[in-house]
């Protein structure tokens, strides 16, 4: 597991893991803060601050999702590259509007407009994917989120030390300049070799649609997608409040919540360039029925701690399990999905992503209002059984070449 990282150099897909370790890193400094943040400029309850937590953060991902396969569509026609500098930049100014809020309320309406222009991430492994062989597609995407997750390490950790000594608000505008920095990164060195297709040979998102509900795999791995999503996310909204309430103290709470995610942000660094190999050697289902079972039955654990100390090596453990599911599912995705057709097919699947992180929030912070934490955590790795079905039932090997893309293509072209 702990075998040295082999992937073949190359300079676009290095700045770009250098561009999304960056963006986590931000991003990880204020997302396990904001249930604190909520709670304290709106004087709040922890219950009242998790149902506007889930409330926030499920309007954001619900944006997302309704805009996700019109990024998608965009970056086949004009350039994946041009749809994550608009991620990055969008993002920045957002994150620095936040820092000026003064209720919950305009938070809401901010992390609306955020989640209509955000979507680094998926912008970035379309992006990545279009100029990445398939036979290294898994070890090339686990790469990434390798990046991704290494941001989670020291982020949450920094964002609660500096939440204590400056406060809430300057944490969003560090978050707003690491994320400019992101975008003029990619700006600058990131070369895109596109070639704009002709009118007659662009897709659009009804035909984007309409291959994606031709092709089942894509189908079961939007619903794996959505339910795992859920459980990840639900858990951001409420774990935070379950951690203050576990802790019995006032003192440095921000530093401790960061310390947790840091943690699980660590075995997840450690955790997904072992299964991105893995998938590559043995196969994507296989791998995907001990990742998704194992990291179900650490959140089964989570809610039976009793003592702060026993939440560390449970996220831990869930963090080593967790991160290697979701680029598994995003490497099938392209493995399934004719060259041309990725970042609309990718657009399209982060429907599904973006849904989950919406509704996890809103469900599992209700949840936590009316019949406690422990039962909501709880509920997260309900989900992730599901997913583990679905996976056993649903996902296959099939590669591209292998799905029946001739009937699909003429669907579309009769549309």
């Amino acid at each position: 597991m702990f075998k040295k990282i082999t992937i073949p150099f190359d300079r676009n897909v290095g700045i770009v893991a250098l561009a999304l370790f960056m963006l986590m890193s931000g991003m990880s400094l204020v997302g396990p803060l904001l249930p604190l943040f909520i709670k304290e400029i709106g004087g709040y309850t922890p219950g009242e601050a998790a149902v506007w937590t889930g409330a926030i953060q499920g309007i954001t991902f619900f944006m997302g999702a309704l805009f996700s396969p019109i990024w998608g569509n965009l970056g086949d026609r004009f350039g994946r590259k041009t749809m994550v500098l608009r991620a990055f930049f969008g993002m920045s100014v957002t994150m620095a509007l936040i820092s000026f809020a003064a209720t919950p309320s305009g938070i809401f309406v901010i992390r609306m407009i955020h989640g209509c222009l955000a979507g680094a991430i998926s912008a970035s492994v379309a992006l990545v994917a279009s100029f990445t062989s398939e036979k290294r597609m898994g070890s090339t995407l686990a790469f990434l989120h390798t990046a991704i997750l290494a941001g989670n390490i020291g982020g949450p950790f920094i964002g609660g030390i500096l939440a204590d000594a400056f406060g809430f608000r300057a944490c969003f505008l560090i978050t707003s300049a690491i994320l400019l920095l992101c975008g003029i990164l990619i700006l600058l060195f990131v070369k895109e070799t596109f070639t704009r297709p002709a009118k007659e040979a662009t897709y659009s998102i009804r035909d984007n649609f309409r291959y994606f509900f031709s092709n089942r795999q894509l189908l079961i791995i939007s619903l794996v997608v959505l339910l795992v999503q859920m459980g990840q996310m639900g858990i951001g909204a409420v774990l935070p409040l379950f951690i203050a309430q576990l802790y019995h103290s006032t003192v440095m709470v921000s530093t401790v919540v960061g310390s947790v995610f840091a943690v699980t942000g660590f075995s997840a660094a450690i955790g997904a360039s072992f299964w991105g190999r893995r998938a590559d050697k043995k196969g994507f289902r296989p791998s995907l029925l001990v990742a998704v079972g194992s990291a179900a039955i650490s959140l089964f654990v989570l809610p039976m701690a009793g003592r702060m100390w026993q939440v560390y090596p449970v996220r831990l453990a869930t963090g080593l399990f967790a991160s290697g599911i979701l680029p598994m599912l995003q490497s099938l995705v392209a493995l399934n999905t004719v060259a041309e057709r990725r970042g609309g097919m990718v657009g399209t699947v982060m429907i599904s992503h973006w849904l989950g992180n919406a509704l996890g929030p809103v469900c599992m912070g209700s949840m936590a209002a009316v019949i406690g934490f422990r039962v909501s955590l709880a509920f997260s790795g309900l989900l992730f059984c599901a997913a583990w079905l679905a996976v056993a039932v649903g996902i296959d090997e099939k590669r591209v070449e292998e799905v029946n893309v001739t009937g699909i293509e003429t669907i579309a072209a009769e549309a």
